[in-house]
């Protein structure tokens, strides 16, 4: 049960890692890609809704309402998230600004899980402390490499959209200030993902909205938020993804004097569903491999899709890259990947 559900993350986490390269390749503004993968996370919020109320779920009690609440504010913190992701993409590239955006969200919940939850504490702590800061090292020097690279890239957006800026210096581009807020907002941002669920499952009475009420059918974990979430959380955080997403474009809509219909209409929207496919995967593989192995193990392996998505931005993309700066991303790449391996290691052994 633990290798399969090793394997749903790692495949999960392949999938997502691949979502920002696909939708870069599609095109389109950054709210256009916003919105079509808002999309696609509906549907798959909806299908899975209609799957569980068909085998017998219902939502019951005020405690299971304020989940649901929750879940729809997740929603809006995944449009800012990605929104943002994709501003600072424009600004630099996917193999830089990807790997930055997720270590950053690995960090934040790392740290927040371990002093805040009391994940470090307790039997050997000093170990787990010490053991722990030794990976986030590794990882932190992972991310310089990768940010050595100083590229960037000036690109118009389409009518009425904000240009990318790319900073001059006497010698070569370097990334601005607007990159370094936009990816601050999205980790903050996506780390909200993490941190509202984990509130949930520690001080809130209820922590699911749907319930089996179906005495026929027994099905493991479902009394359980699993970690902070159980597959129908997906759906009302697909509908607070939506809306925001929606009420975003149509707010754009009358800044640019553009009909709303007529960017609704827009292909770019709808053909990043493909990649809001992708995210869906990855959502619904987190959860369940969060139910079998646990989120302190799932978390750390998901950062597989920071290795996959600096790869596919530089050999899919073809994001240029001098030789001297390819090679000190491969290594921050390969220190990313130890650092991960390690934290995923100490967590097994304390999973079990």
């Amino acid at each position: 049960m633990e290798i399969l559900g090793l394997v749903i993350c790692i495949v999960g986490a392949l999938c997502v890692g691949s979502m920002s390269p696909l939708a870069t390749k599609i095109g389109g503004t950054p709210l256009q890609k916003t919105c079509g993968i808002s999309v696609a996370s509906l549907l798959v919020g909806t299908v899975i809704f209609a799957i569980e109320m068909g085998l017998g779920f219902t939502y019951l009690t005020w405690g299971g309402m304020v989940v649901f609440i929750v879940s729809m504010l997740n929603g809006l913190f995944m449009f800012l998230g990605l929104t943002f992701l994709f501003k600072s993409i424009k600004i630099a590239d996917v193999a830089k600004a990807v790997p930055i955006n997720n270590i950053g969200q690995f960090l934040s919940a790392t740290l927040v899980s371990a002093f805040f939850f009391g994940n470090w504490l307790g039997d050997n702590a000093g170990v787990k402390i010490l053991y722990g800061f030794i990976f986030i090292a590794i990882i932190l020097v992972g991310i310089i490499l990768i940010s050595i690279y100083p590229g960037g890239k000036s690109e118009v957006l389409p009518a009425g959209m904000v240009e990318a800026i790319t900073v001059q210096t006497k010698t070569k581009n370097t990334i601005n200030s607007k990159f370094f807020l936009y990816e601050f907002i999205s980790i903050g941002s996506l780390f909200m993902l993490f941190f509202t669920p984990e509130l949930i499952a520690n001080f809130n009475n209820e922590t699911s909205w749907l319930f089996l009420n179906n005495p026929n059918l027994v099905i493991p974990n479902t009394d359980k938020f699993m970690d902070g979430f159980d597959l129908g959380m997906s759906f009302p955080m697909g509908i607070g993804f939506f809306l925001s997403s929606f009420v975003a474009l149509f707010i754009h809509s009358k800044k640019v004097h553009v009909s709303y219909f007529v960017i609704f209409k827009d292909k770019k929207i709808w053909r990043n569903i493909l990649p809001g496919m992708l995210q869906a995967i990855w959502n619904v593989a987190l959860i369940v491999s969060v139910s079998m192995i646990g989120g302190s193990i799932a978390s750390p392996l998901s950062q597989i899709s920071t290795a996959s998505a600096m790869l596919l931005g530089i050999f899919y993309l073809k994001e240029k890259r001098e030789k001297p700066y390819l090679c000190t991303t491969l290594i921050g790449c390969g220190l990313i990947l130890l650092g991960v391996f390690m934290a995923t290691i100490m967590n097994f052994e304390l999973h079990l």
